[in-house]
């Protein structure tokens, strides 16, 4: 994953944690990240695919933090 995609969802999942989803609009997280709403949608369709790949990062984290408790 592009590093200026992989920035956005890390903002973006911290926005959504602060605020929630519906609360959030592409505005706040351009103005957030200091880049143009373009830029984000380069790499995001709309805002549900935005948080889509926000559930889907957060799910992996947990899913990677599970397995590491669980070898221990």
């Amino acid at each position: 994953m592009d590093k200026e995609a992989r920035n956005i969802i890390e903002q973006s999942k911290a926005l959504f944690m602060q605020r929630g989803f519906r609360s959030v609009t592409m505005d706040d997280i351009a103005q957030n990240l200091k880049i143009s709403k373009k830029t984000i949608y380069k790499y995001f369709a709309d805002k549900g695919s935005l948080v889509s790949a926000c559930v889907i990062d957060h799910l992996t984290h947990m899913q990677s933090e599970y397995q590491i408790r669980k070898m221990r």
